[in-house]
């Protein structure tokens, strides 16, 4: 199917829709897929961490600090079950308490971000919440919905 331009008098344009949606389909998937850092805290019985704080200071200053580098956004998960709850099928406890995932524009965002001096900033405020630090794991998203 073609598509003319009826309103330009000098000027005929033939598009090929197909070819179109080739094209956009090709810049769409080489187009840089988000990138998540993902930091877990362990279920451990030293672990002191303080939700409240996590949420409302240090979340808006990651926000603050990181999102001019490219933080596109961030989530907070609290692992709660506990041996023999029905959410737990598999009775043990689990192994992290507190899962954030921050989803970065790319990775180069992400690198920019761990190297500028916000950085400091950001893992400073730590111990205000927390008394251990989280283990990091970064990665590529491949897929989503």
């Amino acid at each position: 199917m073609y598509l003319q331009n009826r309103h330009a008098s000098s000027f005929q344009s033939n598009v090929d829709l197909h070819q179109l949606l080739q094209l956009l389909s090709a810049q769409a998937s080489t187009a840089a897929m988000p990138f998540n850092s993902t930091l877990l805290y362990a279920n451990t019985t030293s672990l002191t961490f303080n939700m409240p704080y996590y949420l409302t200071h240090h979340f808006p200053l990651v926000t603050a600090q990181w999102g001019p580098h490219g933080l596109l956004n961030w989530q907070v998960v609290q692992f709660t079950s506990t041996p023999g709850d029905s959410d737990n099928p598999n009775g043990s406890e689990p192994p992290y308490t507190v899962q954030a995932i921050l989803t970065w524009r790319d990775k180069e965002c992400f690198t920019a971000a761990m190297a500028s001096k916000e950085w400091k900033t950001v893992f400073d405020d730590v111990p205000n919440f927390c008394n251990e630090m989280p283990l990091m794991m970064v990665g590529d998203v491949v897929g989503s919905s």
